[in-house]
C-alpha cells in the first residue's frame, strides 16, 4: 500500500497532505477539518515532500514568529482521557534548546489542550496543566523524520521517531480548550514560537496507534525511498 493509503485506513480525525498551491487544504480524513494557510509570506507551498519520490510536496515554515496553518476549535479533536495519536513528517531547519516550538496540537500555552512540541531541544508532549511529557529524541537540523506520539488512555505516551520507539508512563491529561488546532503553532498564539522547517503528512486520530502501524506506515513510505531508514543514525538519546 501507498503511504496515504495506510495513514486512511487507521481513519483520522484529521490528515493534510499540505501539497495545494492556492486556497485552503481539504482535509483527507474525516473531511470535517479544512485547514487555513496564515502569512504565506513566511512559508513555502508545494516545496518538495518529505516521503522520498513520491511526488506529492510539502509545506516550508521559514519565520518562528509568522507563518502557521490553523483550523477552527472542533470537539472531535479534544482528548481529555481517551486515546490519541499525532503523526507528521517533519524536517527542522531550526533547534533551539532554549526554547519551545509547537509542531502540532489543540490549544496552547494557558489554553488548555494538547500540543506536540520540539521542546526545550526534544520532543515532547504538552498538556496545560499536568506539563511536560518529554521523551529522549533530539532531532537534528536539516534531517527528515516521521513522528508520531500515541498517547494511551491507561497513562502512557509512545513517541516514535523513524519507527524507533521510546515509552514514557504519565499520570497526566489532556485538558478541555475551546481554541483553534495548529500545525506549525501554538493555537492560542499566532505571534511566537512557530515550528521552522518543512511539514508534510500531518494526521490526527482518536486512538492510539499500535506499534505495527506505525510501522505500516513508516515501512511504506520507505518502500517508497529505502534511504529514510538511514535517518535513524542522526537521533541521539
Amino acid at each position: 500500500m501507498s503511504y496515504n493509503s495506510e495513514v486512511l485506513a487507521d481513519a483520522p480525525l484529521a490528515y493534510w497532505r499540505l501539497n495545494t498551491l492556492s486556497g485552503t487544504e481539504t482535509d483527507q480524513g474525516s473531511g470535517g477539518h479544512t485547514l487555513t494557510f496564515n502569512n504565506e509570506a513566511e512559508m513555502t507551498r508545494q516545496a518538495s515532500g518529505l516521503i522520498g519520490s513520491d511526488s506529492d510536496t510539502a509545506v516550508q515554515m521559514n519565520s518562528a514568529s509568522g507563518a502557521y496553518l490553523s483550523t477552527p476549535n472542533a470537539a472531535d479533536l479534544i482528548f481529555t482521557g481517551g486515546a490519541f495519536t499525532a503523526e507528521l513528517w517533519f524536517r527542522p531547519t531550526v533547534i533551539d534548546a532554549g526554547q519551545s516550538y509547537a509542531l502540532v496540537g489543540q490549544g496552547g500555552f494557558t489554553a488548555g489542550g494538547w500540543m506536540l512540541q520540539n521542546r526545550l531541544g526534544v520532543l515532547a508532549l504538552y498538556f496545560d496543566g499536568p506539563g511536560d511529557i518529554i521523551s529522549t529524541f533530539v532531532p537534528v537540523v536539516n534531517t527528515t523524520y516521521h513522528i508520531v506520539v500515541a498517547w494511551r488512555a491507561s497513562g502512557n505516551t509512545d513517541f516514535y521517531v523513524n519507527n524507533v520507539k521510546e515509552n514514557i508512563t504519565t499520570a497526566g491529561t489532556p485538558v478541555t480548550t475551546t481554541h483553534q488546532a495548529a500545525v506549525g503553532a501554538f493555537g492560542d498564539a499566532a505571534g511566537f514560537r512557530n515550528g521552522q522547517g518543512r511539514f508534510d503528512e500531518v494526521a490526527i486520530y482518536n486512538t492510539g496507534l499500535s506499534d505495527p502501524r506505525v510501522a505500516a506506515h513508516y515501512n511504506a513510505a520507505a518502500a517508497t525511498a529505502p534511504t529514510l531508514r538511514t535517518v535513524q543514525s542522526n537521533l541521539r538519546w
